[in-house]
């Protein structure tokens, strides 16, 4: 296939099915100006304006010369073209790549053609955030307001911030409710906490200590879930005192606590540090004041982040 392309050094045209060469320009103006500023320069690059079926589409083509120099460029244009790390519904180019080659694919066709490229091996970029290996503790400290006056909706999780210098009681035998999440290094805290809360309960017995994850069965549980889940950020903020579950619940967790007491770990008690233990990974469990609220924050330290869980210590009501 022959195309009409604007070039710097000679780079191949890239051959996308069900579109053909034309000499009608279709690309942004922020498409053309990643195109034309660049920080770093490509070894070639090329524009390639198609017809698509009576669609056009515009692709500015880039030669980096090898995978992790045109990885380094997308972390540039991706934000040029969109003011964040994907798409929106204003700014709908697609950047795309493929070995040393970045693609942006710009144009009423965009879908088309970033399809028919996905088929040829090509991935569509999105940006990440960046990769943060501090301690889960800090991470929480650094992301969300925690300040006394916080309007901050994540400010339950700033229990978490209490334990520097904080130590470890063990209660007596005693199933919390609380909520827990995933927090890996490669996501912000704020979205991680919004996309992956969830109910948890820990069960303490006979020297052991369990986290074991609320799962809804069906719809109905799934919102008494999201109730308790309600009733424990409340406590937490200072606007609740106990957490009313339903009688299925209560009758689940001395379930719970039985299994603690049969295959729990057994938590090494520290008083002016935290109590640790190994669940897959390394555990680190404090007891913190809020007020006059006790709290119990664990910590499981995972190969990409941490776990972290808050649990009140609140009764349980029917």
């Amino acid at each position: 296939m022959f195309t009409l392309l604007t070039m710097v050094m000679t780079v191949a045209p890239l051959d996308v099915t069900g579109c053909k060469a034309t000499k009608a320009d279709s690309g942004s103006l922020h498409a053309n100006t990643s195109f034309e500023v660049t920080l770093t320069a490509p070894k070639s690059k090329a524009k390639q304006p198609l017809d698509c079926g009576g669609k056009l589409v515009t692709l500015f083509v880039s030669d980096f010369g090898d995978a992790a120099g045109a990885s380094d460029a997308a972390n540039v244009v991706g934000p040029q073209l969109w003011g964040g790390t994907a798409p929106t519904a204003e700014h709908t180019d697609e950047l795309l790549l493929k070995a040393a080659l970045l693609v942006v694919v710009s144009g009423p066709a965009v879908a088309l053609a970033s399809g028919a490229l996905e088929k040829k091996g090509f991935t569509r970029w999105r940006g990440g955030a960046t990769v943060d290996k501090s301690d889960v503790i800090t991470r929480i400290a650094r992301e969300l307001d925690c300040k006394p006056a916080s309007k901050d909706p994540l400010r339950p999780w700033c229990v978490a911030v209490l334990t520097e210098g904080a130590g470890f009681t063990a209660p007596k035998d005693v199933v919390l409710l609380g909520l827990s999440a995933p927090l890996p290094w490669s996501t912000s805290i704020t979205d991680a906490l919004l996309k992956g809360t969830r109910v948890s309960a820990m069960a303490f017995k006979g020297g052991k200590v369990k986290l074991t994850d609320v799962t809804p069965d069906n719809d109905d549980e799934k919102k008494q879930l999201l109730e308790i889940a309600m009733q424990v950020a409340a406590v937490l903020k200072g606007n609740g005192k106990a957490i009313t579950v339903s009688k299925g619940m209560s009758e689940f967790l001395p379930v719970l606590a039985e299994g603690a007491g049969k295959a729990g770990a057994v938590l090494k008690v520290n008083a002016k540090g935290p109590a640790t233990t190994r669940f897959t990974w390394p555990v680190r469990a404090w007891t913190v004041k809020s007020g006059a609220l006790t709290v119990y924050v664990v910590a499981e330290d995972t190969s990409d982040g941490a776990w972290l869980s808050v649990y009140p210590v609140a009764p349980l009501t029917n």
